[in-house]
């Protein structure tokens, strides 16, 4: 038990809890099908954000949503093999995320040059949106491929807190994109935290790139809440951290 509060940074209350929604959710999926679409209004929230990507709301003159990419740049520089100029493709209705082999050669903030291997789609709404408390959610499928990296996170500035509600890598064999992760990081006098990545299997592997499912967190000033399809599967309760935000 020592071991495990060490690994996961949570009191014991919220370990216990967050075990119990992991055992129970695995059970809800297999015997009853679970709803992965929530009501476009919820009770008690008023709608602040939202795309249903019926066009590219990241272009000037569309209602701008989104920035391609990151504030910082076309690349992260302490991890120079992706860069984000993969187009985000749209059909009415949907967003495809890319990723593949496109080499480029680009400049970090200090003029050094990078060869950048890899061209992943990421849209990002720092500079047009920004929330403290709410329920952030969204819809969407998972790639089977090998090798990749699909996330749906929230992050200050400045860096952190950053809140991972889905975060998944395909592995060698891509199957391990059925385990997502959630994270929380946090600075505690001076030092990075963090709860490491707690895993839910939200899928089976078969079929996973076909199937929406609804991944969701409630940000409230007294806990931070994960959601799969609707249902719980992690709480964070730490007013220390969490007043901290």
């Amino acid at each position: 038990m020592k071991k495990l509060l060490k690994t996961h940074n949570l009191t014991a209350k919220d370990l216990l809890a967050n075990l119990y929604y992991r055992v129970r959710y695995a059970v809800l999926r297999r015997v009853r099908r679970l709803p992965n679409e929530s009501p476009f209004y919820k009770k008690g929230y008023r709608l602040t954000f939202n795309d249903e990507f019926m066009h590219e709301s990241w272009l000037p003159g569309k209602g701008q949503k989104w920035i391609v990419g990151e504030h910082w740049g076309m690349f992260h520089p302490e991890k120079p093999n992706v860069h984000y100029v993969a187009p985000v493709l749209v059909k009415p209705g949907r967003a495809r995320f890319d990723v593949y082999y496109k080499p480029e050669v680009l400049k970090d903030g200090n003029g050094n040059l990078h060869y950048i291997p890899f061209a992943a789609s990421l849209l990002s709404s720092n500079k047009h949106f920004r929330q403290q408390y709410g329920r952030f959610e969204c819809r969407m499928t998972l790639p089977k491929e090998k090798g990749t990296w699909p996330a749906f996170w929230l992050w200050g500035p400045p860096w952190p807190p950053e809140f991972d509600i889905a975060e998944g890598t395909g592995g060698a064999t891509g199957k391990d994109i059925a385990w997502q992760g959630i994270n929380i990081h946090w600075r505690e006098k001076g030092r990075r935290k963090t709860t490491k990545q707690w895993f839910v299997k939200v899928d089976k592997y078969k079929g996973i790139e076909k199937r929406f499912h609804e991944y969701a967190m409630e940000w409230t000033p007294n806990s931070i809440c994960f959601f799969f399809d609707g249902v719980k599967v992690f709480q964070f309760t730490n007013r220390k951290v969490l007043n901290s935000f």
